[in-house]
């Protein structure tokens, strides 16, 4: 039985699954996607990966997404279908979708939905946009749920920031994964949202950085990655409710 905070939002993916039994689950991953597909554009290899070591990936799509490229289709119905194929390309066991608008992502309710996801599954990772990002649909993303996770007491999640518009950077705060095995995935799972690829080549771009992020993952010496994605941790936000996004992110970037 599905609880009733997940009541038409709630879309798994994957066969014969239990949505109860994964409660607080040591293995439960939450992917926070301000739209339908910035979860597999940002990290589909890490998903991946993840889904491929037995963990519980589900992801959290905020907004149904801006409507360019849709045609006379409904957005939310062409989007969520085209990020659930992308999930289930990648192994993830489900697809939340909270159906707020862009506009109105500083809404309090937003706060309280996330909450209430995060709350159930109580995830020891969480996956959010990085602060470090462009968009600004991003960053109040990113801002809500570092909100929602700060209301729960007595719980402090390993916080990752991935990255669709942001630059790369390297040092303490940034690990770099070796996506390269799955390279081909991710790119089929990005391929899922054809709406949004009519608009902007949004695979071989981001393939494209992930050769970057790879080959240019150290200065010197000979190790390097053929595929890599860029996180940076930011886990003091989750753990620390008195550090500020803009303190956070002066401190990791040097601006």
């Amino acid at each position: 039985m599905i609880p009733c905070i997940f009541k038409n939002k709630f879309f798994p993916v994957a066969v014969s699954f239990s949505l109860p039994k994964k409660r607080e689950s040591a293995k439960n991953v939450l992917v926070i996607s301000p739209h339908p597909d910035d979860d597999v554009i940002g990290m589909g290899g890490q998903m991946k990966l993840l889904s491929d070591a037995g963990f519980n990936v589900y992801a959290v799509y905020l907004t149904g997404g801006p409507s360019r490229g849709i045609g006379r289709n409904p957005v939310a119905e062409v989007r969520q279908q085209e990020a659930l194929a992308a999930l289930k390309v990648v192994g993830a066991k489900a697809g939340i979708f909270l159906g707020h608008q862009s506009r109105n992502l500083e809404k309090n309710r937003v706060v309280n939905d996330i909450q209430a996801v995060v709350d159930w599954f109580l995830p020891k990772s969480i996956y959010v946009p990085s602060v470090l990002e462009r968009h600004s649909s991003h960053l109040r993303g990113t801002a809500q749920t570092v909100r929602a996770v700060r209301r729960i007491r007595g719980y402090g999640p390993d916080l990752w920031g991935y990255s669709v518009w942001s630059p790369c950077f390297s040092g303490k705060p940034f690990r770099t994964i070796d996506i390269s095995a799955v390279i081909r995935t991710k790119k089929k799972a990005i391929e899922k949202h054809k709406s949004q690829l009519a608009v902007k080549d949004y695979a071989s771009g981001i393939i494209g950085r992930n050769r970057y992020e790879g080959i240019f993952l150290k200065t010197h010496g000979r190790k390097y990655f053929a595929y890599g994605e860029t996180f940076v941790n930011m886990t003091d936000l989750a753990r620390n409710r008195r550090l500020r996004l803009k303190g956070f992110t002066r401190r990791i970037s040097g601006f």
